[in-house]
C-alpha cells in the first residue's frame, strides 16, 4: 500500500517515500524483477 502512495505522487511523509523507494533497490528485489515471466493470459482467444 505504502508503494502505491508513493508511486502515484499521494502526500507520504518524506521518510516513508524514502524506505518505500529503498526497498525497490534491494538486490533481493532487483533479482525478481529480472525473472522472466511467462506472458500473461488475458482470457482472449484470437485465432487468426
Amino acid at each position: 500500500m505504502l508503494n502505491r502512495l508513493v508511486l502515484n505522487g499521494d502526500a507520504v511523509p518524506p521518510p516513508l517515500a524514502d524506505y518505500a523507494r529503498y526497498q525497490w533497490q534491494r538486490p533481493t528485489v532487483q533479482r525478481w524483477l529480472a525473472l522472466e515471466r511467462p506472458p500473461r493470459d488475458i482470457g482472449i482467444d484470437i485465432a487468426l
